[in-house]
């Protein structure tokens, strides 16, 4: 009995180091497909959508508060348009971080029940709505709960986003495309900005 354990134990030890040679073996390196730039291009629309509301109120504070001085395009606002006052635009600007609260939590649930891909694409509903119905309103009070909803979207994005982009980047290409998002919410700000001084005039 001595003997045949004797004689396994060389047996046991070669499986061992084979076991750690392994482990230890460099593994293959990850190759970048074009389908991961196309899938991370369209992931960053949800946080160019992000900079561009968070950067909005900038261009239109001027037209929605009624006073046309210093805009450069003081013909453009709707003759229907309800003048907000200084506290309701500084209320309107704010709530879009009060809905993002919400959404940050429901974006992280959507993800477990979901998925990261699904719940990215479920976070553009509520911009969609939110934008759309911004078009054809101009009471302050419905503004604002459109506001919140886009918030709510801001939320949701921002909590998806950087998870998807973080899983399907590969290990030697994920800070590069991390950096994608925070580029993404900057760019949306430049955007809007730049769509709110010098956009075609819509008469």
């Amino acid at each position: 009995m001595a003997g045949h354990r004797d004689e396994e134990a060389p047996m046991l030890l070669a499986a061992e180091a084979l076991a750690v040679e392994d482990a230890s073996a460099t593994p293959p390196r990850e190759v970048a497909s074009p389908r991961l730039f196309v899938a991370v291009l369209l992931c960053c629309l949800s946080p160019l959508l992000f900079g561009f509301s968070l950067g909005f109120t900038s261009p239109v504070q001027a037209t929605m508060e009624g006073d046309s001085r210093g805009v450069r395009h003081p013909s453009t606002a709707p003759g229907d348009l309800v003048i907000f006052t200084p506290a309701q635009f500084t209320m309107y600007a704010s709530l879009l971080n009060v809905g993002a609260v919400p959404g940050a939590f429901a974006g992280s649930a959507a993800m477990d029940r979901l998925g990261r891909k699904a719940a990215l694409a479920l976070s553009a509903v509520p911009h969609l709505v939110a934008w759309g119905a911004t078009i054809f309103v101009s009471s302050p009070a419905v503004l604002q709960q459109l506001r919140l909803l886009t918030g709510f979207a801001v939320g949701m994005g921002s909590a998806v986003a950087p998870c998807y982009i973080g899983e399907v980047a590969p290990a030697s290409l994920r800070g590069p495309l991390g950096t994608a998002f925070q580029v993404s919410v900057t760019l949306g700000i430049l955007l809007v900005n730049v769509a709110g001084d010098y956009g075609p005039v819509v008469e």
